[in-house]
């Protein structure tokens, strides 16, 4: 196993990505690196909460802007399906919960 952290990136934030930020930041052997998050207000809100990460406006420019080993979806239902095939088209591993 190796001794680099797996870096997750969270694609929203809004109502329950803090919930999942806090869970990745709790665990050993995992890095929340960067979150997308398209409103200003819960930009400011995850800079705050999560200062170690990068705050993307956009998932697809935190695609493209970081090297993942997770893309964790935490987007409305109808967002899912997009977010989720860029997202293994980026070659990321993907965490999806309905």
């Amino acid at each position: 196993m190796s001794d680099r952290p797996i870096r997750f990136g969270l694609l929203g934030y809004g109502a329950f990505g803090g919930f999942h930020a806090q869970a990745i930041d709790a665990v050993e052997g995992a890095e929340l690196a960067a979150i997308a998050e398209p409103s200003e207000a819960g930009q400011s809100r995850a800079r705050e909460r999560h200062p170690h990460a990068k705050v993307y406006g956009s998932y697809e420019e935190l695609l493209a802007g970081e090297a993942l080993g997770v893309a964790g979806i935490v987007l409305p239902n109808h967002l899912h399906m997009d977010a989720a095939r860029r997202a293994l088209e980026a070659g990321r591993h993907l965490q999806l919960e309905r």
